[in-house]
């Protein structure tokens, strides 16, 4: 979500350092335009006006006004348009999704030791797809889970495999839970697709009870840069994914201001060798829906080469941000 800043800023190097933290010059330009679908001449006229400023194309007296406008534009239409195409790309793909995507083994493990979770625990996760962490906890520890998801064709798939979890179609900004409901709420890769994240906390809030653990795993900037192999052979993935997740910062500010505390950070990671290339040809992973057709093409090509060549190094790691509920006070 875009955040209002006071515009004009105060120095050159301010300038582009804000600016910067919409977009990074011409790469995301070119990546926004190949990519452009249905989102519309205007939207796109304000994203080459915001590229334009971040590279000092142009600094005439009504630059700052325009910039604004710009950033407006693009708040109400981007990210509208991204939601949406998220939300038609998760129902397309849910049976490979449902394939090729499977639960991180490290992922798994902090969520039962540091959530921590029992037989007794009662566990909700935002987002479950098709429910591949909510099988793996209850095989693992027995206890009884909830989750949501906003894709049909998702939960059809959870439910399918799993006939007495408790699945639901929601949202996380509108939980349909009683107060003080859960010991632990968590999500893995959803964060960067919730519109109202300051919402979507307090409903967490709302329903853990007293002492609850929230868990959000998702990928911090360093890991966004670093992906591999996506982010070698996709390159253009990077500006994308990096406009599209939150700060680890400003993920930490909203839990605080949603009255969450002991906020704690870990990075988890599994290494092997890639096994298989077509989760990347089925493009069940979203950014490569998101870049161009003609990059995505030639990061296939390159991919499909070096993959009959030889092994390719496959690295999967997940930032682990934890927070917890303040106890109620006697």
């Amino acid at each position: 979500m875009m955040a209002d800043h006071n515009l004009p800023f105060s120095s050159e190097s301010s300038r582009r350092l804000k600016a910067n933290n919409y977009f990074s010059g011409k790469s995301i330009e070119r990546t926004w335009l190949n990519t452009g679908n249905g989102i519309g001449s205007k939207c796109l006229a304000a994203i080459a006006m915001v590229c334009g400023y971040v590279r000092g194309d142009w600094k005439n007296a009504d630059s700052h006004r325009s910039l604004k406008n710009a950033l407006v534009s693009l708040r109400g239409t981007i990210i509208p348009f991204c939601n949406e195409k998220m939300k038609t790309y998760y129902e397309e793909i849910a049976s490979d999704y449902s394939r090729h995507r499977n639960v991180h083994p490290e992922v798994l493990d902090s969520l039962i030791t540091t959530g921590p979770i029992h037989a007794n625990s009662r566990v909700l996760e935002i987002g479950c797809g098709t429910g591949n962490y909510i099988g793996a906890l209850i095989e693992s520890v027995g206890c009884q889970c909830w989750g949501i998801d906003p894709s049909g064709q998702m939960l059809a798939r959870a439910t399918k495999r799993l006939p007495t979890a408790n699945i639901t179609c929601g949202l996380a900004e509108n939980l349909a839970f009683s107060d003080e409901s859960f010991d632990l709420v968590y999500s893995v890769d959803v964060v960067h697709h919730i519109t109202d994240r300051k919402k979507a906390f307090s409903e967490a809030s709302r329903i853990l009870r007293p002492s609850g653990r929230l868990c959000i795993a998702t990928d911090s900037e360093d890991i966004l840069r670093n992906r591999q192999p996506l982010s070698i052979y996709f390159p253009e993935t990077v500006e994308v994914e990096l406009s599209r997740y939150p700060a680890i910062d400003l993920l930490k500010t909203e839990l605080i201001g949603a009255g969450f505390t002991e906020l704690t950070d870990t990075v988890v990671e599994i290494s092997t060798v890639l096994p298989d290339i077509e989760p990347y040809r089925a493009q069940v992973f979203s950014s490569l829906r998101l870049i161009s057709k003609k990059a995505f093409a030639r990061g296939m090509a390159r991919l499909e080469s070096d993959f009959h060549k030889g092994p390719i190094t496959w690295v999967s790691r997940y930032l682990m941000l934890w927070g917890t509920k303040l106890p109620a006070f006697k």
